[in-house]
């Protein structure tokens, strides 16, 4: 309580800081990561001339940006610090906690997320957070107002951003309509892929990435949901390759197969996917711009539903592919899919895309920032 008290006075001090507009600072993932919409944001203002420095709380993402002499200071840093109460505008895709929250009132939030709605959230999330709504919006006015007064969120449609200014509580106004940045490395070669694919060995890749259960305190046991003895055999008599990419929460849970721990972008993994397979992952919705098949392995939905989120959408209108729940329907469908006999569903690709980009596949970044340069 004493350090949340602290935190507060620090955000109402930094209120009266003088900020200087052409200073942006980015961060992503609770500081931990160089990942998402705010990378490919970052590095496209660094093209763009923008004064952008990334803000982590990891040493290693420090090293290796200044290995790639990529502006970068950590958030405790005497710099880091300096910088936090100086910019402009601070633009993040996971929580204000990207940053040194403490250090940002009064200044311009950008909030670039990092997955697209169809589960509900925030405000209208009551299934992982049971606290009255009223109660949560009255404590949220008092421990974030100054930091959040200049709030900012990017929607991806016109459909989906009545949805945001209900969930976040935020004035129409500060709906920003743009693409997601990160979707630009999958039509321009601008961005250099950095990820290492060379355990692919020339094979067609069907990737499975599953949200997470329960924030990540739930297990996902890849051996017991999946017959990977039967999957690997038609992987390789088909010359492709099924590798599992869990959600962050699950990156210290090992599985055979995994490259969950490997330092592997998900934008560039998906610009490199053949199949995805998902389940209530957002993840297949950026996916859907490359209009390639995608399976919904739906094998806890009820469980889901009742205990980590809802949906705003009809789960089966918005997910254009078969859906799975038992193992050997799983192969089966696997199999079709490397004969190349199970994609039925491209009309119904094209509709998703109309609802949750408003049928838009443009690269984004650039207007994006010309967008925020007018706040």
């Amino acid at each position: 309580m004493i350090s949340r008290i602290k935190i507060l006075l620090n955000m109402y001090r930094t209120t009266f800081h003088k900020r200087d507009k052409s200073l942006w600072i980015f961060g992503a993932w609770l500081g931990s990561k160089f990942a998402d919409n705010s990378k490919y944001l970052f590095l496209k203002a660094i093209n763009e001339g923008i004064n952008a420095v990334w803000i982590t709380k990891n040493l290693d993402v420090y090293r290796e940006l200044k290995g790639k002499n990529l502006p970068v200071e950590m958030h405790n840093s005497e710099k880091g610090i300096e910088l936090q109460k100086k910019a402009g505008c601070a633009i993040y895709c996971v929580g204000p906690y990207d940053f040194d929250e403490q250090y940002l009132g009064g200044c311009i939030m950008i909030y670039l997320d990092h997955g697209i709605a169809m589960k509900k959230i925030f405000y209208d999330d009551t299934v992982t957070n049971k606290q009255p709504v009223l109660l949560r919006k009255i404590k949220d006015k008092i421990l974030r107002g100054p930091c959040f007064h200049k709030n900012y969120k990017v929607s991806t449609s016109s459909k989906l951003t009545p949805i945001y200014e209900r969930a976040y509580g935020i004035k129409h106004s500060h709906i920003i309509e743009s693409g997601n940045p990160r979707n630009d490395i999958f039509f321009t070669d601008e961005f250099k892929e950095e990820s290492d694919f060379s355990f692919l060995s020339n094979k067609k890749i069907i990737s499975y990435l599953p949200t997470h259960r329960r924030e990540g305190n739930i297990c996902i046991d890849i051996n017991s949901i999946l017959d990977l003895e039967s999957i690997n055999k038609i992987c390789e008599a088909n010359n492709y390759l099924f590798v599992v990419k869990k959600h962050f929460y699950h990156k210290y849970e090992k599985t055979n197969l995994s490259i969950t721990q490997k330092e592997i972008d998900t934008q560039e993994l998906l610009k490199h996917t053949d199949v995805l397979i998902t389940d209530y992952s957002s993840v297949y919705i950026d996916y859907l711009l490359l209009d390639r098949p995608i399976v919904f392995y739906n094998y806890d939905i009820d469980d889901y539903k009742m205990n980590d989120r809802e949906m705003y959408f009809d789960y089966d209108t918005v997910t254009p592919g078969p859906k799975v729940q038992k193992k050997d329907e799983f192969t089966r469908i696997i199999n079709e899919l490397c004969m190349g006999t199970g994609d039925r569903y491209a009309q119904e690709r094209l509709k998703c895309v109309e609802l949750f980009f408003d049928g838009k596949k443009q690269v984004c970044a650039k207007e994006l920032i010309e967008t925020i340069k007018g706040l």
